[in-house]
């Protein structure tokens, strides 16, 4: 097991749920064509798979979870039970104490409810996790425009999943399949009609997936091997290739999962490795080149990948194809999920962890909520906060109380600024969009029956598509400090780099050249109704 070819080998079975079903025969076929060694044990294994879950009763589709956005995993269940288990009830329980027992998880169960209903309860992904989904939704986009093919698509996948699972199968000192575990099969009678949806039937099951391995088991060494009950010292791989490398991989699983080696000790056995490191220094020198430049591709660290596709991205300046529901096209207008892909990411950029200037940038599900809700919203003239709205259905624009030009502000006697001031910025200069203020300023001010709010003069935007991305833009700035009205934007260039966002992960500041330009502020009275 620290032969990292074999534990490399067995991840590839963790990744086949990120994989197509449609690509899902020639991933078992890469699968069997590096099978590391020809034990029985894995013969075992490989047919138990294919028996119970390519082409038994569970379709693939089941626990296939390619471009998914549901939960992976069923921990939050299993802990449920384990708390279950580890509880005061005892297996035959008294009904008072199982009525107490419901009593509790009722109350629990309440109390979570409320809390999310009513905002109190966040749940924040841990950045590993979400760091580690979108290098797998990076891969993606790469085979899907085929800038990969599907072998390195399939290792690729594999190396992101390497390294999770490295300390459970380091720590075991033996190979274990869950092959003796029958799994009993629920009957007919017991399926729902209710589930019977078309995921559950499995159409795979006229498909030969192990086709070449029924192939390789007719060959006279399996056959051979399967009559004897100790692996052969000789001729017992598969392929030609790397003959000497296998030979020691032979020698490190013998050792490790304690299967007779015949007359030979422990000593005898350490020689024969080492005679077959030396074996494999003597060979080909293309083929240790080769297998250097492999093992280096897939150990590559992950982070290292992220920081080549991005200058990649820089670098390239071909028109970027249509893969992705988010990616825009020259005439595409950004919706409300695009602004608010780009907000969490601004604000995961520029709010750090305890810092006393924090922004509040308030997502449009926010605001559509807020309004749908007539909620009253408490304001706090000491919160930075930018919102970008929608006018009309047709044009969005940003609305803040940050002053990029004055930092200055005045305290009272309580600690709070003074006549805080509110600021518009839309690409089209367009005063009567501070219509679309009102719900917001409702909300905020309920008792006031109208509110000012300053128009700021930005460089005009040509045409009526790339309002949203001009928002984005002044959000940017605003958040680096800078001033939105001294910016002229390359609205060229702006498609393009929300695009490489998409891609990356990472959304570059939108190119700009400072101007001069003289100050020029609408003050608009926004009436509250």
């Amino acid at each position: 097991m620290n032969d990292w070819d074999f534990r490399f080998w067995i991840r590839r079975f963790f990744v086949l749920p990120l994989i197509s079903v449609d690509f899902l025969h020639e991933a078992i076929e890469i699968i069997i064509a590096e099978m590391p060694i020809d034990d029985q044990k894995i013969i075992e294994f490989l047919n138990y798979f294919n028996s119970q879950w390519l082409i038994g009763k569970y379709s693939p589709r089941l626990w296939n979870h390619h471009r998914s956005d549901k939960r992976r995993t069923n921990n939050d269940l299993e802990g449920f039970h384990s708390s279950l288990n580890n509880s005061n009830l005892k297996m035959h329980s008294r009904v008072d104490d199982m009525i107490d027992f419901l009593k509790t998880q009722d109350c629990c169960t309440r109390d979570t409810y409320l809390k999310i209903n009513n905002n109190q309860l966040k749940k924040n992904f841990p950045k590993k996790e979400i760091d580690k989904n979108l290098k797998i939704e990076l891969c993606h986009e790469e085979f899907d425009r085929k800038e990969i093919s599907f072998e390195e698509y399939f290792s690729k996948l594999t190396t992101f999943k390497l390294s999770p699972y490295e300390s459970i199968l380091e720590n075991s000192d033996e190979v274990s399949f869950l092959i003796d575990q029958q799994i009993t099969e629920p009957g007919e009678e017991s399926i729902s009609n209710n589930f019977k949806k078309e995921k559950l039937i499995n159409y795979f099951k006229n498909i030969n997936f192990f086709e070449s391995l029924q192939a390789k088991l007719n060959t006279p060494v399996v056959k051979d091997l399967k009559n004897k009950s100790t692996i052969p010292n000789d001729n017992i791989f598969l392929s030609n290739q790397k003959t000497n490398q296998k030979e020691e991989n032979q020698l490190k699983f013998k050792s490790k999962i304690g299967r007779p080696t015949g007359s030979k000790n422990k000593k005898n056995l350490k020689e024969e490795i080492i005679q077959s490191k030396k074996r494999r220094l003597n060979s080909n020198d293309s083929n240790l080149k080769n297998n250097s430049s492999e093992s280096e591709n897939n150990l590559e660290s992950q982070q290292q990948f992220q920081e080549k596709k991005q200058q990649q991205f820089i670098q390239d300046n071909e028109p970027l194809n249509e893969t992705n529901n988010f990616m825009l096209n020259e005439n595409a207008w950004l919706s409300s999920s695009h602004i608010d892909h780009a907000l969490d990411f601004i604000d995961s950029n520029f709010n750090q962890l305890f810092s006393d200037s924090r922004i509040n940038f308030v997502r449009t599900w926010e605001v559509e909520k807020w309004v749908r809700e007539k909620k009253l919203i408490h304001d706090d003239p000491n919160v930075d906060q930018i919102f970008i709205l929608n006018a009309n259905n047709n044009h969005w624009f940003v609305l803040t109380n940050i002053n990029p030009i004055n930092q200055l502000y005045f305290y009272d006697s309580y600690g709070q600024i003074v006549n805080r001031r509110w600021f518009m910025y839309d690409s089209t200069n367009n005063q009567l969009n501070s219509k679309a203020i009102s719900p917001i300023f409702k909300i905020i001010y309920p008792d006031y029956p109208n509110y000012a709010v300053n128009m700021v003069e930005v460089v005009q935007q040509n045409g009526s598509n790339d309002c949203g991305l001009f928002a984005l833009a002044f959000v940017y700035a605003i958040a680096s400090k800078k001033d939105p009205k001294a910016l002229k934007f390359d609205q060229l260039n702006m498609r393009y780099n929300y695009n490489l966002f998409i891609k990356s992960g990472f959304l570059f500041e939108f190119k700009s050249e400072e101007i001069k330009k003289d100050e020029k502020i609408y003050p608009l009275n926004v009436p509250i109704f």
